[in-house]
């Protein structure tokens, strides 16, 4: 129970030795392993997600042979990709951006499906965006059929929002626009 309050005050410190403690004891490891690694990428240490990760990952297989969540899945590929890609912001919009897009249909899980049908839910009613925290000070948002301008505007609302909410913070926030733009596809 303490665990999500911590993670609420971001008190990533804190919550990996409770992970860690609870793992010792051979608590419910599964969710205590999330937010150990959610704490540690917040932290900036994804080495240590990953390594936390795969050693679960073979107590998981060797004891039971099956595969982790796919919500740890999920953040050892966000811990794994910060590890591989230390490179500054420009370069992880670029390479959000630029990923290959298949011709064919995308075939995933059923989770990441019904996630997927939520999100587009959200743009029929305009109703939200999606955003992906990239570490403790840096998040990613897209602002479907966005201007650069509206963009701007979108920053100065949220900027208004944190500061009303923190008026006490000095933090200044910035941001910088990539556009999106459909690949070209070859024609047979």
């Amino acid at each position: 129970m303490a665990l999500p309050l911590l993670q609420e005050q971001e008190r990533w410190t804190e919550m990996v030795a409770i992970c860690e403690q609870a793992s010792g004891i051979g608590a419910d490891t599964d969710a205590f392993l999330v937010y150990e690694m959610q704490a540690l990428i917040a932290m900036g240490q994804p080495e240590q997600a990953v390594s936390a990760y795969e050693a679960f990952r073979e107590i998981l297989w060797a004891e039971f042979e099956i595969e982790p969540t796919e919500q740890m899945e999920q953040l050892y590929l966000l811990a794994e990709g910060m590890c591989q890609n230390h490179v500054d912001e420009g370069d992880i919009l670029r390479l959000v951006a630029e990923q290959q897009v298949e011709e064919r249909a995308f075939f995933c899980t059923f989770g990441v499906f019904q996630s997927i049908v939520a999100l587009e839910r959200r743009h029929l009613e305009r109703t939200g965006d999606p955003i992906a925290r990239l570490n403790a000070g840096s998040y990613l948002l897209m602002l479907t059929g966005a201007t650069e301008e509206n963009a701007r505007i979108v920053m100065e609302r949220l900027d208004r929002a944190f500061h009303k909410t923190y008026s006490h913070s000095k933090a200044c926030i910035s941001f910088r626009t990539f556009p999106l733009k459909p690949q070209k596809t070859v024609e047979n």
